[in-house]
């Protein structure tokens, strides 16, 4: 990848746009995914994923959007799922693996969000996650 003035990143053919990650209330991001533009939306899921203290809510939400239909906020939620377990390593994460795995293999447009977030919160998780038993490390 090659860092390209203003903020743009290319690599295999792809040109991102990276910006600040946007902050909202929860109420205010609970209200832009219901009725807001899809680019609020995603706005407000990625607000959660990386502000929200509430790793269950975060997760929650996360899982209702991931057996949505809206393919761009599909993919987001496992996104947000995997930035999810590596901010909250200790959060419960059985569920979560669970349903990602069942939505793996339905979209291979998905699949690679999918198998990002697998690997996040499985790395983060033994580095700093639960012991087998239970007891926070």
């Amino acid at each position: 990848m090659e860092r390209r003035a203003g903020g743009r990143v290319t690599g295999d053919g792809e040109t991102r746009v990276y910006r600040e990650v946007p902050s909202f209330s929860r109420e205010e991001a609970e209200r832009l995914m219901a009725t807001g533009s899809l680019q609020q939306a995603l706005d407000a899921m990625l607000s959660i994923a990386f502000n929200e203290d509430d790793a269950a809510w975060a997760q929650h939400v996360m899982l209702k959007e991931l057996l949505g239909r809206d393919i761009a906020r599909v993919r987001l939620a496992a996104t947000c799922l995997g930035h999810i377990g590596r901010i909250h390593p200790q959060a419960e994460a059985r569920h979560v693996i669970r349903m990602l795995r069942r939505r793996r293999g339905l979209d291979r447009f998905l699949d690679g969000a999918i198998e990002d977030a697998l690997s996040d919160i499985r790395h983060f998780r033994r580095l700093y996650g639960r012991r087998r038993d239970g007891v926070p490390r």
